[in-house]
């Protein structure tokens, strides 16, 4: 008798293991993607943890933008070393200023004080633009690594 759960679930499979050759990146769930040899699992913090799976599982980087992740990982495929370290420190620097953007806009908000209220602002957008400015660079290193 014909099992048609049966059969999509191994067509399920066989499609992952088609995916995974040929170098897409493939998502197993919300907190894990895979890239030929490679897994992004999303960590107890919030941060994306990048793994090379060999003999043994080595972890390359932790990132806090999934696209950072991405990026380590198609970037240590091709032995980039330096260009994961400034992935990496381009990623921290989002990540600082993208949290003290989120402080300065609540203050702002929050706040009757107009000089606190000014001082917010301003730095509001300073963090908000180095955070843009990181992440820009991040977009482009990984745009870079799939053309």
């Amino acid at each position: 008798m014909f099992n048609i759960q049966e059969t999509a679930h191994e067509l399920e499979g066989m499609l992952k293991d088609i995916a995974l050759k040929s170098g897409i990146f493939v998502p197993i769930s919300k907190d894990l993607i895979k890239y030929k040899k490679y897994s992004i699992i999303r960590l107890s913090d919030g941060s994306w943890g990048v793994f090379y799976n060999d003999d043994k599982k080595r972890h390359i980087a932790s990132t806090f933008l999934k696209v950072s992740a991405l990026t380590v990982c198609k970037m240590h495929e091709k032995h980039q070393t330096a260009r994961i370290q400034e992935v990496e420190r381009n990623d921290r620097i989002f990540e600082k200023n993208y949290t003290d953007s989120l402080i300065y806009k609540n203050t702002y908000k929050k706040t009757a004080d107009t000089v606190i209220k000014d001082t917010a602002l301003w730095r509001y957008e300073l963090a908000h633009a180095k955070a843009k400015h990181a992440k820009q660079i991040i977009d482009s290193a990984f745009y870079t690594t799939i053309t």
